[in-house]
């Protein structure tokens, strides 16, 4: 079995969402970077999504190290694709942390920025309405 499937059913994914608000700006790479790479599992895409890390993912947009921001886009980019979380994610404050990022993120950062936002925007047109604030 893939050890994303073996982390993500021992209910790891819970503590993670919550070590996104770590003031230590390590672990808070760490925990963005690990849901990153869970988030590689379609199952755990659900999971993550429905562990409620969209709000948390947002807080790293705003706050984290270079490192974790980006991470956190792809994140969010991962999440994006599922059709039943679009909605959500482009009513959150998701999208102007986003398009926020595209003017200070590292060029990686802006590709998953840009990627999330091309997901979001091919889906409801309120989160379009967020884009052009």
């Amino acid at each position: 079995m893939d050890n994303r499937v073996i982390i993500a059913h021992c209910s790891a994914i819970p503590p993670l969402i919550s070590l996104l608000y770590s003031v230590e700006k390590l672990t808070q790479e760490h925990a963005v970077t690990t849901l990153l790479n869970l988030s590689i599992n379609e199952n755990n895409k659900n999971m993550i999504a429905e562990a409620g890390a969209i709000e948390p993912l947002i807080h790293v947009l705003k706050s984290g190290s270079a490192k974790a921001k980006e991470n956190g886009a792809a994140t969010l980019f991962r999440l994006s694709v599922l059709e039943e979380y679009k909605m959500k994610i482009g009513r959150s404050t998701v999208v102007k942390a986003l398009v926020d990022l595209l003017e200070s993120g590292t060029l990686r950062g802006k590709k998953d920025d840009v990627t999330a936002l091309f997901n979001l925007s091919i889906f409801h047109a309120g989160a379009v309405k967020h884009l052009i604030e």
